[in-house]
């Protein structure tokens, strides 16, 4: 027999629970985390894609971006890409049709609730990304304001205002500024909040986040300049040069881009150095330090980051032996990848690990030393800033230019040349190289051609998508494990698992040049015979190179992954996904 009472509660506890999902339609049923709502969201349109970036929640493992071109967006309307960070580029949209995007914060206890959506309108010619690590400190009647330069940029605009929100439409603007700014003739004891603009020839970004501060009559020390972080075994040390008039520092840390005081993991009351330990290896941190005095904190240092690991990676060639493989891939409909065809190649070595941004800087000051010029500096990683990232940055003459140079600092013979005599070592210019103006015998460095790079990359496994042998028919199902191609930026080499020729990254991380140029329809070519050591197409109709292995950058696809893949890009092109690995017929 039921009891009435019992009855009722129930009644009760269901129309609560019906009451509650109502009130969150939009949401759907997953419960509401309103630590996980994502505060501020800013998407920069370019070419047929969209970048979007937010700041880092302490309690998220992981975001999930949704995207749609309808009038309103929700999490069942749109498209949904999962497990990405911050920032992320949403490719393949069509240019001057708006689209709206939100993004969800992920944990244990679940996903939460859609941030602000945002209508962001792709461009073929679009403004710059709008300023990033934008800070302000305050200072008597003044605020000083800091943030990364934005690549494009010409100019910069500050606005301001004393309410939160502030906007192009709403501030005070303070045009044609440069970093840092100090904002003079202010209010002590009032709150003022800026945003910050880029601007180019092709118009005005968006709107950074918004940062405030209130000026007062004490002025706190600088910031720190040139601080250093290096790995360790969990653990990272940072080090940095004593400020003037500083009576201490402040650490702040995290495990997610970009850092804030608020975000970041704060240690009061640090010397420099500092070691913090009990990190997780291959794990990306994040770091920046405040000076302190009994006038406040001063602005953060420049970001910097390290990736701790049990044993540093240490490049070295590795022996891929001769033998034929099947080259191309008939499981997918990828025109450029067929027919699957039988390639001899020699034996060659190829680097463990793809050259890394202190393996450039080594031989490239060397180089300017003895007779070669470079279009790029080439970067740490996607972000400038990292342990042991591999270089970007790299057009595909400067790496060619590269290995020349790093094979006579060796003491080996360089491979390319400035004409088909091979009597002069391509240093300097934009040289179309040619096979007859390759010494393909010699002992120096070159990049590995389209079938090389194939073959190390499918690391003795034949007849499967990607380098790891596993072969998921849909390729969103790849686990991100097991390669980086959704982080929103570059790791360290050697994170992720290696191939069965023991080669890391080879795919995800970023693109790679190869020597051959890109033609569609030369594997049709070489149907039904057995091709030696291939060297590609003579030519390319569209005067581009080849590049294989996909990137850090989801908004490719990681069907680019695919050991076949390829994409093609003219010979100047610069990127931050965009790097390369080095091989030599010698050890």
């Amino acid at each position: 027999m039921h009891c009435p009472g019992i009855i009722l509660i129930a009644k009760l506890v269901l129309c609560l629970c019906i009451f509650a999902c109502s009130g969150n339609s939009q949401e759907g049923t997953v419960p509401v985390h309103v630590d996980l709502k994502v505060s501020d969201l800013v998407g920069d349109p370019g070419n047929a894609k969209v970048i979007l970036s937010w700041s880092p929640l302490p309690a998220a493992s992981s975001y999930t971006v949704y995207y749609c071109t309808k009038d309103r967006l929700s999490k069942f309307n749109a498209t949904r890409v999962t497990g990405v960070h911050s920032p992320i580029t949403i490719r393949y949209l069509t240019n001057d049709t708006s689209c709206l995007f939100s993004v969800a914060a992920v944990s244990h206890s679940g996903e939460g609730p859609l941030s602000k959506v945002i209508s962001v309108t792709p461009k073929a010619i679009p403004p710059p990304a709008a300023p990033t690590n934008v800070q302000a400190v305050a200072g008597k009647e003044s605020v000083s304001i800091f943030w990364d330069a934005v690549s494009g940029a010409t100019s910069y605009s500050i606005y301001m205002a004393t309410a939160s929100g502030v906007a192009k439409e709403s501030g005070t603007i303070i045009p044609a500024v440069v970093s840092p700014v100090t904002v003079s003739n202010l209010v002590n004891g009032t709150k003022y909040y800026f945003v910050l603009t880029a601007r180019s020839g092709n118009g005005e970004s968006k709107e950074s986040f918004e940062v405030t501060a209130t000026p007062g009559d004490l002025t706190p020390p600088e910031r720190p300049q040139d601080v250093v972080a290096e790995s360790g075994n969990s653990s990272a040390n940072i080090s940095w040069p004593e400020v003037a008039g500083a009576s201490g520092y402040n650490l702040y840390w995290l495990a997610d881009y970009p850092i804030t005081k608020t975000t970041g993991t704060k240690v009061a009351n640090v010397v420099s150095p500092f070691t913090i330990s009990d990190l997780a290896n291959k794990t990306s941190y994040f770091f920046m330090v405040t000076s302190v005095n009994g006038h406040g904190e001063s602005a953060a240092s420049a970001i910097v980051s390290a990736t701790p690991l049990s044993v540093r990676p240490e490049q070295g060639l590795v022996l891929i032996p001769a033998g034929q493989f099947q080259m191309g891939d008939s499981l997918d409909s990828i025109s450029y990848a067929k027919p699957v065809h039988t390639v001899h190649v020699s034996a060659f070595y190829i680097e463990r690990y793809e050259t890394t941004y202190e393996d450039w800087q080594t031989v490239y000051k060397w180089a300017l030393q003895h007779g070669y010029q470079f279009d790029s500096f080439g970067r740490n990683g996607s972000m400038n800033i990292g342990t042991s990232m591999p270089v970007t940055y790299t057009s595909w003459y400067d790496a060619t230019k590269w290995l020349n140079a790093r094979s006579e600092k060796e003491g080996r013979t360089p491979c390319y040349y400035t004409d088909s005599t091979r009597a002069a070592v391509y240093k300097t210019g934009k040289v179309d190289l040619s096979d007859a103006m390759v010494r393909w015998d010699a002992d120096g460095y070159r990049l590995p051609t389209d079938a090389e790079w194939e073959k190390a990359a499918r690391g003795g496994v034949a007849g499967k998508r990607y380098p790891w042998g596993d072969d998921p028919a849909d390729p969103l199902l790849i686990d991100p494990s097991l390669a980086n191609y959704k982080g929103g930026r570059t790791t360290t080499v050697g994170v992720y698992p290696a191939n069965g020729y023991g080669l890391h990254d080879m795919t995800g991380n970023v693109w790679e040049w190869t020597w051959d140029w890109f033609a569609t329809g030369y594997f049709a070519e070489n149907a039904g015979v057995t091709t030696i050591d291939p060297h590609g197409p003579a030519a390319s109709a569209d005067f581009t190179r080849i590049r294989k292995g996909g990137s850090y950058e989801f908004g490719y696809g990681p069907q680019m992954l695919r050991c076949a893949d390829k994409m093609s890009r003219v010979p100047t092109y610069l990127g931050p996904y965009f790097g390369f690995r080095a091989v030599s017929i010698m050890p």
